[in-house]
């Protein structure tokens, strides 16, 4: 039986601050020089092929603006937030992003696999990208890219969790916990 797993970053791996999500960027684009990776082996399904920061700020400015000019609204000068990205990357609360890695099989099941068969696998991880965009829609994706050059095909997902209904601060946040919580966590496993 061949299983597909969802990771979601955490701890070391969070993507907390603005240069964690372009070292995400240099890995999944593969944008550094290594001969491990092979470039080609990889298809970017949503975002930017240069830079998947930009793709994040787009999120930000789209998701966050209108709740950030209602937050600054009337608020002194050293009170307002100038941008939230920054904001949050300076913070020690939250992630600015979230990587979800969406793997099919482990490296023992691929061992033996030909690069059809990995081929082959490129429409079931499109499909567990669309099936999170529906249970998770506050998942604003940023960047999916398919890897078929590691140990087993899988795919990185970058996002932003947004959430909404905030009293303090701004109405509507970034916020992983609240967005990934164990309800939504137990609907992928079906």
């Amino acid at each position: 039986m061949i299983t597909v797993t969802f990771h979601i970053s955490c701890k070391k791996h969070s993507l907390t601050k603005t240069r964690d999500v372009v070292s995400v960027s240099k890995h999944n684009l593969r944008l550094f020089q290594s001969e491990e990776y092979n470039e080609e082996m990889i298809e970017v399904e949503v975002g930017s092929e240069v830079n998947v920061l930009d793709d994040v700020k787009e999120i930000y400015e789209r998701e966050f603006s209108e709740a950030l000019a209602e937050y600054n609204k009337g608020k002194r000068s050293d009170r307002q937030i100038p941008d939230y990205l920054e904001y949050v990357s300076e913070s020690k609360k939250n992630d600015v992003a979230t990587e979800v890695i969406l793997q099919v099989g482990d490296k023992e099941f691929w061992a033996d696999k030909t690069r059809e068969q990995w081929n082959a696998m490129k429409p079931l991880l499109r499909d567990q990208l669309e099936y999170v965009k529906e249970i998770v829609p506050e998942f604003k994706i940023a960047s999916a890219v398919t890897h078929l050059d590691e140990d087993s095909p899988h795919m990185h997902v970058v996002g932003v969790p947004v959430a909404t209904g905030y009293k303090r601060g701004l109405s509507k946040q970034v916020a992983k916990t609240k967005v990934f919580d164990q309800e939504r966590l137990e609907k992928y496993k079906i």
